[in-house]
């Protein structure tokens, strides 16, 4: 008797890499604004307004975009994404002035919402089970690679034309749009069926809130090293860039490994501290007598934000099987939330620095404490994932739903 051929999934590793386009291209022009407002006639102010032109977009698309990626196909949405993005950039670069260049920006903002959430469900969509955590964490490590990479990107480039590093993020925009190549047979038959109804959650939105905590505790931790480090230590600026990039660098070496932890003794056990882990971290970060102890808190908290990141992501996606992208881009969404409230603190930072650290103490043992409520759960104590969740909807013969996919 001839036995069946063995089935081979689709090659992930460009929607790994596809991970890195947004961190880049959202953080590249920070280092570029003088040249760019030269370039462009206009004020350091009018160029600085690149940055929320892309960032607000991306922010309010990126509540809807998982679901209607979910119902028009996720891969097909996905290259369609990439290559608005190079549309985008493209308008960037042949930008004379600041009005269209802010419209590419606009345009890369709405097309990243598209990208990053699409590309999560579509990984987990192909992964076997038991080994999702460990493919979140390379695509956090990937993520942290773009953001890490970005600035001395940037720099490199605005030395010969700004324009030089939007023009390779075009050409990988491009590239990946080619190699996501996985078809969509399942959007085209349940797609129509999916709603935003779906996302009205008390799970999706534990998530959303851990999100939140996290990324108040990681942003606060990038914002107020650059501040501690010129205020309290006299540190120049490419000394104090080098000491933020640290916590980009210990995500892209710690997110795998992470990942691959999560997945053995499950998320229960490894998450909630590691919310707390983050949020002492930036505490250090503010309140430190000495550079040494800043350094090695910027590490620490890059490492414990790749790890909150996988866990919001998975309690996200196994929160609404039937619309995993679209919970996975409202979650997203949920960190700018985050992000957007630390400048806020900057003035009691500078009153009392105790004070916000405790602040942001809280704000980690909120976080592990929905943390604690959202991975006990019936499904995640019994290390249950969202695909073994869809393969039991699902037909169980799928290759897909094999522990050696």
């Amino acid at each position: 008797m001839r036995s069946s051929p063995t089935v081979r999934g689709p090659r992930l590793w460009p929607l790994y890499l596809g991970g890195a386009l947004g961190p880049f291209g959202g953080a590249m022009i920070n280092v570029i604004l003088p040249e760019l407002a030269a370039d462009l006639d206009a004020s350091v102010t009018e160029a600085g307004f690149a940055v929320s032109t892309y960032l607000l977009p991306f922010s309010l698309v990126l509540l809807i975009s998982g679901t209607l990626g979910q119902r028009w196909g996720l891969a097909r949405t996905a290259r369609v994404a990439f290559i608005a993005y190079a549309v985008g950039t493209l308008i960037c670069i042949m930008a004379g002035t600041i009005t269209p260049f802010l419209i590419g920006r606009a345009i890369q903002g709405v097309a990243n919402a598209f990208t990053s959430p699409l590309l999560i469900a579509l990984i987990l969509a192909h992964t076997g089970v038991g080994r999702q955590g460990r493919a979140l964490g390379i695509y956090a490590s990937i993520q942290a690679s773009g953001y890490a990479i970005a600035p001395l990107a940037g720099g490199v480039a605005v030395g010969i034309d700004f324009r030089l590093a939007f023009a390779v993020s075009a050409m990988f925009a491009l590239v990946i749009a080619a190699l996501v190549t996985m078809r969509d047979e399942a959007a085209d038959a349940q797609g129509k069926q999916i709603s935003f109804a779906s996302l009205l959650s008390g799970r999706l939105a534990i998530a959303c809130l851990i999100a939140l905590c996290l990324q108040f505790a990681a942003s606060s931790v990038v914002v107020f090293t650059g501040l501690v480090a010129a205020d309290r230590f006299a540190m120049a600026a490419p000394t104090r860039g080098i000491v933020v990039a640290g916590f980009g660098i210990a995500g892209l070496l710690a997110g795998q490994v992470i990942g691959a932890v999560m997945d053995r003794f499950g998320m229960t056990w490894i998450g909630p501290p590691l919310l707390l882990i983050g949020a002492g971290s930036a505490a250090v970060c503010v309140i430190t007598p000495t550079i040494t102890l800043l350094v090695v808190a910027v590490w620490i908290g890059g490492l414990a934000s790749a790890g909150g990141r996988i866990l919001f992501t998975t309690l996200a996606l196994a929160s609404t099987p039937s619309n995993p992208a679209g919970a996975t881009s409202v979650a997203m969404a949920s960190q700018f939330i985050g992000t957007a409230s630390v400048p806020l603190f900057i003035p009691l930072y500078a009153a009392s620095a105790p004070t916000l650290a405790w602040i942001i103490v809280a704000s980690g043992v909120v976080g592990a404490v929905l943390a604690i409520i959202g991975t006990r759960t019936p499904a995640l104590r019994s290390e249950t994932t969202v695909k073994e969740i869809a393969c039991r909807k699902s037909d169980q013969t799928s290759p897909t739903c094999s522990p050696n996919t």
